[in-house]
């Protein structure tokens, strides 16, 4: 595992593992000169400081991101820079379970059962 320090390109990437710092290049990554800053954005917020798994190839390195296994070389060879995708926002952790304390009945109206409606008469 390693850390990415920075994005030098669409295709490059400082990993930083035990505090040395190397640079590693994606592996089967092509990106045409006229989508690199928008290739490059995307690598920056898909994998920019993010926890990875560093597997040597003969060409590079395939990196999958932490924690859920995003295969980031196929994220780019595939072009998902070109796509906008789904703009989220952080809104912070949700707790499992009831967050509150449950409501009591404070009055008598409130601890009788609801009323029934009317039973139907069936015509024939």
């Amino acid at each position: 595992m390693a850390r990415v320090a920075a994005v030098v390109d669409s295709r490059t990437v400082i990993l930083e593992t035990d505090g040395i710092g190397k640079e590693a290049k994606l592996a089967r990554v092509t990106i045409a000169p006229h989508d690199e800053r928008s290739a490059r954005e995307y690598l920056q917020r898909t994998i920019g400081s993010a926890w990875v798994l560093v597997e040597p190839a003969p060409d590079g390195v395939f990196l999958y991101r932490s924690p859920d296994s995003l295969f980031v070389n196929g994220e780019m060879a595939r072009g998902a820079y070109l796509q906008p995708g789904t703009a989220m926002v952080w809104l912070g952790e949700a707790g499992p379970g009831a967050s509150a304390a449950p409501r009591r009945q404070t009055t008598a109206r409130a601890a009788r059962p609801p009323a029934r409606p009317p039973a139907r008469s069936r015509r024939r």
